[in-house]
């Protein structure tokens, strides 16, 4: 039985790690509202780098049998992928992207024209995406580059991309974590409308990204630390 919802963690601090931490909220409330959730972590895994061979596209199967091969074939008939990824130099971490270049085999090999003269792929019954990314900075904004990658990517690929919650200064969060415990319960709750509705209210979205800690502390936070 394929699982519904898939969090792909791509930390390499896996359990350990802000991500992981912070994403504990989301998921308790996807699983509270009745979802069926499968944590896998990509730092765990022994990977191959994705050749652009296609040969996934010729014979259905990757030319690689590893451990990648084996999360594919668990993930293809889940509802929805949450790529759980910290933001490293703009984007996400060098396992995530490994990992999403290996998702072919859920993606329809034949393009398409569609109405507005965009290329895509033939629509497949593919499960969904979702982006669930942590960042030191205080600013919403500096997830700005990962999160277009992410609709291009969706967009080109005919994948919904149905889910994004993005939280900054994020150690600094976790680190004074009872003065924030209602932002925490605002993920939380996030994810239990998301698991009831597949859809983030307009207010949790904004509850989610208002920017709640003062950039000074965070680099004086971040100062010290270093």
């Amino acid at each position: 039985m394929s699982p519904d919802i898939v969090v792909l963690n791509g930390s390499p601090e896996n359990e350990q790690g802000n991500t992981a931490f912070l994403s504990q909220y989301l998921i308790k409330g996807l699983r509270d509202s009745g979802r069926e959730i499968t944590e896998i972590y990509l730092y765990d895994l022994k990977p191959g780098f994705c050749k652009g061979c296609h040969n996934c596209w010729k014979t259905g199967s990757c030319v690689y049998d590893d451990e990648i091969s084996d999360v594919i074939k668990k993930i293809i008939k889940s509802n929805l992928i949450i790529w759980a990824t910290p933001l490293y130099f703009c984007t996400m971490t060098a396992f995530t992207k490994m990992v999403l270049e290996r998702v072919s085999p859920i993606i329809s090999p034949f393009i398409e024209k569609d109405s507005h003269n965009e290329d895509h792929h033939y629509r497949k019954d593919n499960p969904s995406f979702g982006l669930f990314s942590t960042c030191f900075y205080p600013d919403i904004k500096h997830f700005d580059n990962l999160c277009q990658l992410f609709k291009d990517f969706c967009l080109n690929m005919n994948v919904d991309y149905n889910f994004e919650l993005c939280i900054p200064a994020a150690p600094y969060l976790i680190s004074y974590k009872d003065k924030y415990e209602k932002y925490f319960e605002s993920i939380y709750e996030t994810g239990k409308f998301y698991g009831k509705n597949n859809f983030v209210s307009k207010d949790l979205k904004e509850k989610t990204s208002e920017k709640i800690v003062d950039e000074n502390d965070i680099f004086k936070y971040h100062n010290k630390m270093y």
